[in-house]
């Protein structure tokens, strides 16, 4: 059975880049959403939940830690792998422990590294 992987970026290189590395996987389905919204909205309404989210923290609606908290408060959401990704916080590492994210990736991405933490998780 296939993995389900959410990503939540805007930025296309790095949708590209992720769906490129992960996609080699056979057993990885990948589901891009654009914003929080969308991301609170698939989560709701699915009936199987993904098996990891990673989230940027710069996204057009929300910023990506917020909405790990958001998404935290949920019951039925908290033991949902979260891996935050960002260029803009040196702290990264700081600020995913934080929010509860299970996880971080410093932008700009390697495939090498991206798929050593998906492996670590899935």
């Amino acid at each position: 059975m296939k993995k389900k992987l959410l990503v939540c970026d805007i930025d296309q290189k790095t949708t590209q880049l992720l769906s490129r590395t992960l996609q080699q996987h056979t057993h990885i389905e990948i589901i891009l959403k654009r914003c929080g919204r969308e991301v609170l909205n698939y989560l709701k309404r699915s009936p199987v939940l993904p098996d990891l989210l990673l989230i940027n923290t710069l996204l057009p609606d929300v910023d990506g830690d917020y909405l790990t908290q958001i998404i935290r408060i949920k019951d039925k959401f908290k033991g949902l792998p979260i891996i935050l990704m960002s260029g803009n916080y040196d702290d990264i590492d700081r600020l995913a422990e934080a929010v509860g994210a299970s996880d971080f990736l410093r932008k700009p991405l390697s495939a090498e590294k991206v798929q050593e933490k998906v492996a670590s998780i899935l």
